[in-house]
């Protein structure tokens, strides 16, 4: 239980310093246990969600037929937000998630795109002068 413990308070934000209070284990278990979680959080942030649909029952007896739905889209929302609460120094882990990375790149390019746009209409008023 301990281990879900500190999982949880390093997730709230607690110090180096409290985590190892919390753990009672050597700084190397600790990273190792939070490094641990955050690969488990990753994955399941990472599966796929395909909706049970009615074809897939067998027959009438109710049971799913051998596919895997996923996760549930909250619960993968879930999944890696506590990801990201988790990987910070010393934990920090260099992979990201590559859908995260593609709203980063949208952003950015969205606001160059306004940047560009305030430039036209600034460089417009100048030569209307």
């Amino acid at each position: 239980m301990a281990n879900c413990e500190v999982v949880t308070e390093w997730a709230s934000g607690c110090s180096w310093t409290e985590a190892l209070a919390i753990s009672g284990s050597p700084p190397g278990d600790l990273a190792r246990i939070l490094s641990r979680a955050l690969d488990a959080l990753r994955q399941l942030g990472n599966l796929p969600f395909t909706p049970i649909r009615k074809k897939d029952l067998d027959g009438g007896s109710g049971e799913a037929a051998r596919i895997s739905s996923g996760i549930h889209p909250d619960v993968r929302r879930l999944c890696r937000d506590a990801a990201r609460l988790i990987n910070r120094y010393p934990v920090k882990d260099p992979l990201t998630f590559a859908a995260v990375d593609d709203e980063i790149e949208e952003e950015e390019e969205e606001d160059a795109a306004a940047e560009n746009e305030d430039e036209e209409e600034s460089d417009s008023d100048d030569e209307s002068l």
